[in-house]
């Protein structure tokens, strides 16, 4: 036994000597080829050729209408047996009444929390036992639900979508408990000095109106929303001739019809109109500005500044867009490589472009160290006369900005659920079918003078309003040396407030 030991442990020792003897120590592998002999052995490997990108078609969708007309986008796509519906309602947060802002989203809030036979919980166990999900929401344009379900469960799905919407019974006990969970996530808010930066500086250009209106509401408007409101919104906006559909499925439209027709063709429309879209101006106040809220004690400043923009032009849209890319519209923009990357004022820092459908607005903003306040707002203005003077934007930006739009654009139909996003979007704003299908010819065709024009549109440099919300006393004296402009000082919620005082 011990030899036959000895004789195992003896074997693989003389294997691996042979191994090592017969083949050469630095010869290479039969199917790897000998480096030449110039090479240089730490250089990495050169970077393969970029090939053509890849052609992508936008999904083809078809429209039908309802027994009661309501319309429906269809879209046939994904591999898996799921649906994803969104029924969008033509009014959103911009009709909400002076003095309760936040009625649309309030009213959306509630169609979860109970219907004519259904309460809460029940509704909520039986979104279980389908594992179906279903969602409220209210953006400024429109209203919406959204309903995301297993193939062989569209039937019933779809029968508790129409009990919540169709039949949403508003009770009083949960309206009371929606509201306060409301006043919590706002009051929660008010920390958060990015909120309150964006809050003010929207009031300032806008008023209690459209951009300027928050969404989600105010802590005063929230108390003056009563039940008789929501019922009041939900039977004006929540009807079928103020209703359309988008669905994203790969059934057949024979099945999703006869499913959508069982369950809201029928659907009767409420006697009350609609509210009625309204017009807005928004004048450009002149000049520079600053306006400070104050939050003693903080180790960053929230630093925002543009003003009021051109409302959505379909034929300026791309240009105005990729006129924004360069200077602070992605990553390696010109502001964020400033702040960020050359100077370590903040973790990132970015310009936007709103053009929604009735006002719009430019906005560059960063949360920098307290202790580079100034220095921040210093560079922000530079960067900004800079690109709309003697720093336009380059061929070569703006080439990247068209390529980083077209190469990026098939990343938005990923998923059925982000497919129905595009869709849905698209619905609900009313740009058409041919939006999506015409984005590629609509970015190829802007020039880079085009970006240049769409960028002086959207924003002037001579016209700016600055809102900073930070400690005063560690960066105030420092932002009012810059000389930029006289400094207003306003509380958290806009309202004029004292100067602080010195430290």
């Amino acid at each position: 036994m011990k030899n036959l030991l000895l004789l195992l442990l003896v074997l693989p020792t003389a294997a691996l000597v042979a191994c090592a003897t017969d083949v050469p120590k630095d010869a290479p592998e039969d199917n790897d080829p000998a480096p030449a002999a110039d090479a240089d052995p730490t250089a990495w490997p050169a970077m393969p050729a970029i090939g053509e990108t890849p052609a992508f078609t936008v999904p083809a969708a078809e429209t039908f209408q309802l027994a009661n007309g309501v319309p429906v986008t269809l879209v046939r796509a994904g591999a898996v047996p799921l649906v994803q519906v969104q029924l969008n309602l033509y009014r959103g947060t911009a009709e909400d009444p002076a003095g309760k802002a936040g009625l649309a989203s309030f009213a959306a809030d509630m169609l979860n929390e109970g219907t004519e036979s259904r309460s809460a919980v029940e509704l909520s166990e039986a979104l279980a036992d389908l594992a179906t999900d279903i969602g409220f929401g209210a953006g400024l344009e429109y209203s919406y639900a959204r309903l995301d379900a297993l193939e062989g469960k569209l039937d019933d799905s779809l029968g508790l979508l129409a009990d919540m919407v169709q039949r949403a019974s508003f009770p009083k006990e949960d309206v009371a408990r929606v509201r306060e969970d409301r006043r919590n996530s706002l009051t929660a808010r008010r920390a958060e000095a990015s909120a309150v930066g964006q809050e003010v500086f929207r009031k300032i250009l806008f008023g209690d109106q459209y951009l300027g209106r928050p969404g989600a509401g105010t802590l005063t408007d929230l108390d003056a929303i009563g039940r008789a409101d929501l019922l009041a919104w939900h039977g004006s906006v929540w009807t079928p001739g103020n209703a359309g559909f988008v669905v994203v499925t790969r059934l057949e439209r024979g099945v999703v019809e006869a499913a959508l027709n069982k369950h809201f063709g029928q659907w009767a429309a409420a006697k009350a109109e609609p509210p009625v879209r309204a017009t807005f101006e928004f004048p450009v106040a002149e000049g520079r500005r600053i306006f400070w809220v104050d939050k003693p004690a903080a180790t960053q400043s929230y630093v925002v500044l543009g003003g009021v923009g051109p409302k959505f032009d379909r034929a300026r849209s791309s240009a105005r867009g990729l006129g924004n890319f360069p200077l602070g519209g992605n990553f390696t923009s010109r502001i964020n490589m400033n702040l960020r990357e050359d100077k370590g004022y903040t973790y990132g820092a970015r310009t936007s472009v709103a053009q929604e459908l009735r006002g719009g607005m430019f906005q560059a903003r960063a949360s920098v160290k307290a202790t580079t306040t100034a220095a921040s707002l210093t560079e922000f203005l530079m960067e900004i006369d800079g690109a709309l003077g003697d720093r336009q934007i380059t061929p070569e930006e703006h080439a990247t900005g068209v390529s980083n739009r077209l190469q990026g654009f098939p990343g938005r139909f990923e998923t059925i659920g982000s497919v129905l996003g595009q869709f849905a979007s698209v619905d609900g704003e009313k740009l058409g079918p041919d939006w999506l299908r015409d984005y590629p010819t609509r970015v190829s065709a802007v020039t880079v003078e085009d970006a240049r024009a769409g960028l002086s549109e959207v924003v002037s440099a001579a016209n700016l309003t600055v809102v900073i919300v930070g400690d005063w006393a560690l960066a105030g004296a420092d932002v009012e040396a810059l000389g930029v402009a006289p400094i207003t000082f306003l509380d958290e919620f806009g309202a004029p407030a004292e100067r602080p005082a010195a430290p």
